[in-house]
């Protein structure tokens, strides 16, 4: 049956236990494909395997072993909402989610603590299982004798609201969702060293390019990581960027930017005048909007022009990927040409 038809379904904020067997799982079943593929492959030479594990994507569904392991821990709060001192966009997303079941999320305007508990021990019950396939992916690796010779990067693509600031799931740059794990392990890595500094996700393209012994494209915007594994001193930056443009849930804006320096954080929304400012420094929980302080307007201004010059700089530097991309579409839509007698030129007809 779905969980939709349950009389306590409207409760759940989509936290429930797996009915099944355990290795039906989506995160079992996919961690145990990684691993039977490591013990079968045939091949001697280099592999690049990447594994998807769907979780802790809601709905948030652990088997009860991985929930109680849960039962006794204390977890953090929920950061409490403030729609009213939010953003147009925001604030629509937020009704949106009150009035939708997205991915099976029956989002609450004020769940009680012990519901907010449940859903937040549910899904990290869920991390638990990622965290034991990652385990065994790892022990398979050893088996085959490759632990010692392979570069492992864990990450993922984004947070969880669960609650804080009144949200369900994503589509905000809240530190909740945009404050993601990135954990790499292998040869040449130094164990144990932690890096502060703000770097993004799409940094791991030129690293994983380097790695392999191949040069990242010029048009390549991202930065490789892969000073900050290097004997040398670390590199130092403080700034990054994200954006979320276009989205089917998120219609109130049509790009939503932020900035990270240091520990400031501004999110525009081209759209609107009001946007977010906060200093992670002294209000990390990101409580209290300064955007229209005027003791931080120079800094606000200032990331703003960050952000401009950012889009200025990428859209220059991209543009070798877009030709890129244009001459491969054209050559995949073009005939091989012909000769006069009807021929293909490679001998084909």
């Amino acid at each position: 049956m779905t969980q939709r038809r349950r009389d306590e379904y409207a409760d759940q904020l989509g936290a429930w236990v797996w009915p099944e067997d355990a290795s039906l799982h989506p995160d079992v079943f996919t961690g145990q494909m990684a691993t039977w593929w490591l013990d079968r492959y045939t091949g001697d030479g280099p592999f690049f395997l990447q594994v998807g594990l769907p979780g802790p994507h809601p709905p948030y569904d652990p088997t009860q072993e991985a929930l109680d392991l849960y039962a006794e821990r204390e977890l953090p709060e929920v950061i409490p909402p403030d729609p009213d001192a939010q953003p147009r966009a925001l604030q629509g997303l937020r009704d949106f989610m009150l009035g939708e079941d997205a991915d099976g999320v029956v989002h609450q305007a004020a769940p009680s603590a012990e519901q907010s508990r449940r859903q937040r021990a549910h899904y990290y019950a869920n991390v638990s299982m990622i965290d034991a396939q990652v385990g065994a992916i790892v022990d398979a690796l050893a088996a085959r004798g490759e632990l010692e010779n392979t570069l492992i990067v864990f990450t993922s693509d984004h947070g969880d609201a669960l609650g804080d600031h009144g949200h369900s799931q994503k589509w905000n740059m809240y530190q909740s969702t945009v404050r993601v794990p990135a954990v790499v392990a292998g040869p040449g890595i130094q164990a144990g060293k932690r890096v502060a500094d703000n770097v993004a996700l799409f940094d791991f393209g030129p690293t994983i390019l380097e790695w392999a012994g191949v040069a990242p494209p010029d048009w390549m915007a991202a930065e490789s990581l892969n000073p900050y594994f290097a004997d040398g001193p670390d590199p130092v930056r403080t700034r990054v960027f994200a954006e979320h443009a276009n989205d089917a849930l998120l219609t109130g804006t049509r790009l939503m930017t932020m900035v990270l320096d240091g520990e400031m954080k501004l999110v525009q929304f081209i759209d609107d005048d009001f946007g977010q400012l906060f200093d992670l420094a002294t209000d990390p929980l990101e409580q209290h909007n300064l955007w229209d302080d005027p003791a931080h307007a120079a800094t606000r201004a200032r990331l703003i022009e960050d952000i401009l010059t950012w889009r200025a700089e990428s859209g220059l530097r991209s543009q070798g990927f877009v030709e890129a991309c244009v001459r491969g579409t054209h050559a995949m839509m073009s005939p091989p040409p012909h000769d006069a007698r009807g021929q293909h030129r490679d001998g084909s007809r």
